[in-house]
Order: structure tokens, then C-alpha cells, then sequence
């Protein structure tokens, strides 16, 4: 049975902890082929992996119409969300 990954560590360096997390669900979308199901199926599968912690922060997102269930659009968010802005 496909075990899927282990939730994001939501202690320490969260940027690094996100960068790698990311890296790999973005690997498990290929080994798994769930990359050739429908983005609403990715994105429900990244919100489930990534953990509770990381649900409530989801829940503060704002998405338009053409948002919703894109993959890019979410990773993105949780990017802008994890990775502080180089000024």
C-alpha cells in the first residue's frame, strides 16, 4: 500500500524545512503517477501529507475562481507563505 509522506516538520527553520518537504511531494507526484490525476486530486493529496499545522494555514488563504485547484497556484502560496522575502 502506497504510504504517501511524512508531514512537514513545523519546528526550526520552516523555509528549509518547506523547500525540502516540497522537493519531496513533488517526487511522490511522479513515483505515484498521482501527477496524471486531476489537480483537485494533487492538491488534496499535498493538503493531506503536509499535516494539521499546515491546514490551518491553507485555511488563510484567498483564491479567485481561477485558483482553485490548480497545483501551481497552492505551492506557490505555501512558497510566498514559508520562504521570506529577500529585500
Amino acid at each position: 500500500m502506497d504510504k504517501g509522506i511524512n508531514s512537514m516538520d513545523m519546528t526550526g527553520n520552516l523555509s528549509e524545512n518547506w523547500k525540502r518537504w516540497k522537493q519531496k511531494f513533488e517526487n511522490y507526484l511522479i513515483a505515484s503517477e498521482t501527477n496524471k490525476k486531476p489537480e483537485r486530486v494533487q492538491c488534496a493529496q499535498l493538503l493531506h501529507f503536509l499535516g494539521e499545522d499546515a491546514l490551518s494555514i491553507y485555511d488563510t488563504f484567498k483564491f479567485n475562481d481561477e485558483e482553485k485547484d490548480k497545483l501551481q497556484v497552492l505551492l506557490q502560496k505555501f512558497d510566498d507563505y514559508f520562504i521570506p522575502k529577500q529585500t
